[in-house]
């Protein structure tokens, strides 16, 4: 998994999830 997927995921987990 590239750095560019990883922050893929993590912006669907701030919208997912709400976290900030």
């Amino acid at each position: 998994m590239t750095l560019e997927e990883a922050q893929k995921q993590v912006d669907n987990w701030i919208k997912t999830y709400g976290v900030r």
